[in-house]
């Protein structure tokens, strides 16, 4: 994906490209360009609204009812992508480079929030934003998570394709079924991460540890099983084919990336429940 100028106006940044921004960043923030640093910041205080609240990907009506092209409207469906208030996805020609474009922006905002709360210093008013309302996050996450593993496996491929007689719009329908499973994976790991980071070493507040183990019971102990069973795998072959072949994140499709996930819930589990690692006991006051 083309990566914008900084010469340009801070209007036409992406979050895709703040966080590469972010990672070439993270070794010493000091040694980077002040006037690229001053325009990535920019971007975030005008944009720093939208790094969790643009996250929830449970919408109705998600496409213009002027939107006649029908593989589109399928693909918006499916990504619960809002037509009318995304342009680019709206207009471009080639769909698999706009679907690609959507997914990367919504996992580099997580990726933006991750690094903040690991280097606050690239910047301290969107860091101490996102700290202050720690807790809201952090619900906030945890619902998001419930809502992607609701539909994770409601759509099938085979129950899109059948509509299509053309061969590579079935193809295309085939390859991003499997790419949504695999960028739903990727999304609930960034935010397990988040969540760890968040709450380690904190007094949780018992609504917060409520509603975790509320969802912990009835989903997400099993999305694990499901999602480690052998018919539940993600078919990777589908994804190497021409319509994503340059999708960037092909190299997260393992085994590796499940047993992630699944430690993570425990983890995470076991931080809400007050482990604090620095006295390495429970609070149990907490």
């Amino acid at each position: 994906m083309a990566t914008p100028s900084f010469g340009n106006s801070s209007p036409q940044l992406t979050f895709t490209h703040v966080a590469n921004f972010m990672n070439d960043a993270a070794a010493d923030v000091s040694a980077v360009d002040a006037k690229q640093l001053a325009q990535i910041r920019q971007f975030l205080k005008a944009n720093k609204t939208n790094l969790i609240e643009s996250l929830n990907t449970i919408r109705q009506n998600v496409t213009s009812s002027g939107d006649h092209n029908k593989l589109r409207s399928t693909i918006a469906n499916l990504l619960q992508i809002n037509v009318d208030n995304d342009p680019f996805f709206a207009q471009s020609e080639d769909l698999s480079h706009a679907v690609e474009f959507f997914m990367s922006e919504r996992s580099s905002r997580l990726h933006i929030v991750y690094s903040l709360l690991v280097n606050p210093d690239i910047d301290l008013e969107t860091y101490s934003f996102i700290d202050n309302d720690r807790f809201n996050v952090v619900g906030k996450l945890i619902s998001i998570i419930s809502s992607v593993i609701q539909n994770y496996d409601i759509i099938t491929a085979s129950s899109l394709a059948h509509d299509y007689n053309n061969d590579q719009d079935m193809f295309t329908i085939v390859s991003l079924v499997q790419l949504k499973k695999f960028s739903d994976l990727k999304f609930i790991l960034q935010i397990l991460q988040i969540l760890n980071l968040m709450i380690l070493n904190t007094k949780v507040p018992v609504d917060i540890v409520n509603q975790w183990f509320l969802q912990y019971q009835n989903q997400f102990v099993e999305f694990c099983r499901n999602i480690n069973s052998t018919d539940k795998s993600i078919d990777t072959s589908s994804l190497q084919l021409y319509n994503f072949q340059n999708f960037q994140d092909l190299s997260y499709l393992s085994e590796t990336l499940i047993s992630r996930i699944s430690s993570l819930f425990t983890i995470t589990t076991i931080l809400i429940l007050g482990l604090n690692t620095s006295i390495a006991q429970f609070d149990i006051q907490s």
